[in-house]
């Protein structure tokens, strides 16, 4: 058994001896959020113990609190099965990092970008999916109202590092803001939607 189907099952039977005097609904929402939690600490664990290995801990953690705020009022793509999102996401975040890294040279560019993309896909916020779908005009509207929240909060740290030339720092959040759109957007939507459709019919 590998270390995805693991978890999954020992959240079950956690979620099963939690809720196992109450109904199937209820052991229902214990297996999920037991496995929420198992699932994301193991991701954000391995994920935050390469970044320190590489020496990149604190642009990465940056990239990553970027991309999740985002997500929090943006929604987006989310993969089927616990294996492909830890593959996904640890990619996503180490690109994004070492995009950040890359265009230190770059900042004021990278600025802009991430500027007009994260302007670019609000209307599209919260963007819905299979595990998430729509929440109805009201609850999609404040949700919509969170992501610029979050994206205006970002750009005015963005604005402060680039003052006092923190540039990796910036473009850490500018790269943050840029693969959070990614996953939002449709085109983003496609391109992980294809690539993981190639894989799982050639294994």
């Amino acid at each position: 058994m590998n270390i995805f189907d693991y978890i999954e099952q020992k959240s079950n039977e956690i979620g099963n001896k939690i809720g196992e005097n109450e109904t199937e609904d209820d052991r229902e929402v214990y297996r999920y959020a037991i496995f929420g939690i198992f699932s994301q600490f193991f991701t954000f664990g391995i994920a935050f113990l390469i970044a320190w290995l590489l020496n990149m801990f604190i642009p990465f953690f940056i990239v990553v609190s970027s991309f999740v705020l985002l997500r929090i009022g943006g929604g987006g793509y989310h993969c089927s099965c616990f294996r492909d999102c830890f593959i996904t996401s640890l990619t996503v975040f180490f690109c994004g990092t070492f995009i950040a890294y890359l265009t230190q040279d770059y900042v004021i560019s990278m600025f802009i970008i991430s500027l007009l993309l994260g302007i670019y896909i609000i209307p599209q916020c919260p963007k819905p999916s299979i595990n998430s779908p729509s929440r109805g005009y009201k609850e999609d509207k404040k949700f919509r109202y969170k992501y610029i929240r979050y994206f205006v909060l970002l750009m005015c740290f963005n604005l402060i590092f680039i003052y006092y030339k923190h540039f990796l720092f910036s473009t850490a959040i500018s790269s943050g803001i840029i693969i959070s759109v990614f996953m939002i957007s449709d085109i983003g939507e496609y391109i992980l939607k294809n690539i993981w459709d190639i894989i799982h019919k050639n294994n």
